[in-house]
């Protein structure tokens, strides 16, 4: 008795499994927040190719497995690989992959306004990419004085005084600038008159931008006020007696330095006020 045996042999027409598995690479990062830096490429090895080759968008190229690529500008780019096995090619294309943001700079304008010597206008120019949050930090010397991007500072006495802007984006890439502004404005000074004494006599707040309080003798039952400003000019403050002090209201003063002459029915006195806005 024979006993028959059937074998049914399936051929499979197609490309070599090879070239069915999907490549794919990967960056370490592909948003760069600070402007030209390396992105470092990892092929995922699917199969151990014959050619490699990338395409970085930005014209450069490279035929390394793994390659560190530099872009140098700001903008946007669509990656390519290009993987040969035995004359068989097959590519990636990662659209839009990269993304370099420009890294902010930082930079300021100094405007000095004429009828106030003393004051100064910081206007923040600084600069950063479209797509990212800027953070603005002023300081003079060490001491944080605003965070906006335009500010006012009315000084108290001529010097040097060292300015700093520092910015930052919402991924913390920083930039900062910083300069030094002479204040030298010619000071008057009134002849023939006694500074005021801080232990006998005192005024305050100083600096302000309101009234002032003035601690002088209880005995005085008249006391005239007169501010004298850089240009010599002069103005009549009314004082009125608020219990053991007198009190004069600033509030329609310019800003400025001034001079304040104390005029009392026994002598006079002179002390500077810093009136700011």
């Amino acid at each position: 008795m024979r006993t028959l045996f059937f074998i049914t042999l399936a051929i499979v027409f197609g490309k070599p499994i090879y070239a069915q598995i999907q490549h794919d690479f990967s960056p370490n990062r592909n948003i760069i927040s600070c402007g030209a830096n390396n992105v470092y490429f990892v092929y995922n090895k699917a199969v151990t190719p014959d050619l490699i080759s990338w395409d970085f968008g930005d014209g450069g190229t490279s035929m390394l497995s793994n390659p560190v690529h530099y872009y140098s500008n700001p903008g946007v780019y669509t990656v390519k690989l290009f993987i040969t096995k035995n004359n068989i090619c097959d590519t990636v294309i990662k659209h839009n992959f990269i993304t370099i943001l420009s890294k902010p700079e930082a930079n300021f304008n100094i405007t000095r306004v004429p009828s106030e010597p003393f004051k100064i206008e910081l206007t923040s120019t600084s600069q950063h990419h479209a797509d990212s949050f800027l953070y603005q930090h002023w300081l003079m010397g060490n001491d944080t004085i605003c965070r906006t991007h335009k500010m006012d500072i009315s000084f108290t006495r001529n010097g040097k005084y060292n300015i700093k802007l520092e910015v930052a984006n919402n991924n913390n890439c920083k930039s900062s600038i910083d300069t030094t502004i002479t204040v030298d404005v010619p000071e008057l000074e009134p002849v023939g008159l006694k500074e005021v004494n801080a232990q006998l006599h005192q005024v305050f707040p100083n600096p302000t931008n309101g009234s002032i309080n003035l601690n002088i003798p209880t005995e005085s039952k008249h006391v005239k006020l007169t501010l004298i400003n850089s240009k010599a000019q002069h103005k009549q403050i009314e004082a009125k007696q608020n219990g053991e002090q007198w009190i004069a209201d600033l509030s329609g003063v310019d800003a400025g330095i001034y001079f304040l002459i104390i005029d009392t029915e026994k002598e006079k006195f002179s002390t500077k006020v810093f009136v700011n806005l």
